[in-house]
């Protein structure tokens, strides 16, 4: 034992905090009396203050849909109601099958080219006028284009 004079010191230290906790945890068992801080009358700190009145006006619609408040317009105000033509219904757009373009074949002396396509995944080389699947009709053939009718619809197709 070496350090005799330390080892004093702190066993004294360590009953001291002992003590305090000891006594801490007795008084909040046991219950140590507080000062209660004495009332204070509201009515002396607080001013007689007016009373602001407003009336709410709530001529809206509803945001829940369950009521609807009449809205009252001056008759000097007042416009006849804007009668609107139904919208004409909106075309509705043909599903194209995928289409390409590959280039065309031409004999010198013939003015008649076949195309070469590919349509649905399908290879195919057509002339004018001719019909595929019944619904696809190649109308023109030019170098770079490609003319090409499906259900009434007329659409050019670029080459690849």
């Amino acid at each position: 034992m070496k350090n005799k004079t330390l080892t004093y010191v702190l066993l004294a230290v360590v009953g001291i905090i002992w003590y305090q906790v000891f006594f801490r945890v007795k008084g909040s068992l046991f219950g140590e009396e507080e000062a209660v801080p004495p009332t204070v009358n509201v009515a002396s700190v607080v001013p007689n203050v007016e009373r602001d009145t407003f009336k709410l006006n709530a001529n809206y619609r509803d945001p829940f849909g369950e009521t609807k408040v009449p809205i009252a317009i001056p008759v000097e105000n007042a416009r006849p109601p804007v009668v609107r033509n139904n919208p004409r219904p909106k075309r509705i757009e043909t599903q194209w099958p995928p289409i390409q373009y590959f280039g065309m074949i031409r004999k010198t002396e013939s003015r008649n080219p076949l195309a070469i396509l590919k349509v649905d995944g399908i290879q195919l080389m057509l002339r004018e006028g001719e019909e595929m699947f019944n619904e696809i009709t190649l109308k023109r053939i030019e170098r770079d284009s490609i003319l090409v009718m499906y259900k009434r619809e007329k659409k050019v197709f670029k080459r690849n």
